[in-house]
């Protein structure tokens, strides 16, 4: 039965369980500028439309807790990357290292936009929160003992760099004569808010002659790791 209201006000046609199937439609409800995917919500005096988002967001409270809005899901990683030395480094002195490859191992696969590297410094792809980790491994023969060190530098104005992590090693006097390893690792985070004045160099510092730093270009031996794990 459809709704009627008579002349005296009368309201007939609702039954005792509220008003038939189907009598509201959309066209009862439109807020004015509709499209699909919008959403209804009530503000606290009426209910107002909530123009869809972009593909990929997601729906949550804003700053406030008033009210929804739409926006990036934000967490998980977006950014993971790794490079190693491609060949070993020899000597007694300190070593800004220039042979970095990204790696290329069996199976490997970074996470988003890789890291850039020139002349032994790395620029980051995006701001961010990042993990630095940087794992030195070295070898010593020929009756020495020695100390050896890996150090992540960092700037944040493209030009003066700053001592941030240190990983250490050392190894007793070798009197068999024969091969001995060494590895060490450190690690910083490091908050990039800028692409172009945020930057790491990596270096190495070697207190005796015949200090072999691992380096190969089949796998992993001095190497270090950038991951992105949040929002600056």
């Amino acid at each position: 039965m459809a709704i009627a209201i008579n002349g005296s006000g009368t309201i007939t046609g609702i039954s005792a369980g509220g008003l038939p199937d189907n009598t509201v439609d959309g066209g009862n409800i439109a807020m004015g500028s509709d499209a699909a995917g919008d959403i209804l919500y009530y503000n606290g005096t009426d209910y107002i439309r909530l123009a869809k988002g972009s593909a990929g967001q997601v729906l949550k409270m804003n700053s406030g807790a008033t009210a929804p809005e739409w926006g990036s899901a934000g967490g998980g990683i977006t950014v993971a990357d790794q490079w190693r030395l491609d060949g070993s480094l020899t000597g007694s002195t300190s070593y800004t290292p220039t042979n970095w490859e990204q790696n290329d191992g069996t199976g490997f696969a970074n996470i988003g936009t890789a890291m850039s590297h020139s002349s032994g410094i790395f620029t980051f792809p995006s701001t961010g929160i990042y993990r630095i980790v940087f794992t030195i491994n070295i070898r010593l023969s020929n009756d020495l003992e020695a100390e050896a060190l890996g150090k992540i530098n960092v700037t944040t104005n493209n030009s003066s760099y700053t001592e941030v992590a240190v990983a250490e090693s050392s190894i007793p006097n070798n009197s068999a004569n024969a091969w001995c390893y060494m590895s060490a690792t450190t690690s910083y985070l490091f908050d990039v808010t800028s692409t172009t004045n945020c930057k790491v160099k990596p270096t190495l510092h070697a207190m005796e002659t015949g200090t072999y730093w691992n380096g190969y270009d089949t796998k992993n031996a001095t190497h270090i790791t950038f991951t992105r794990l949040g929002d600056t």
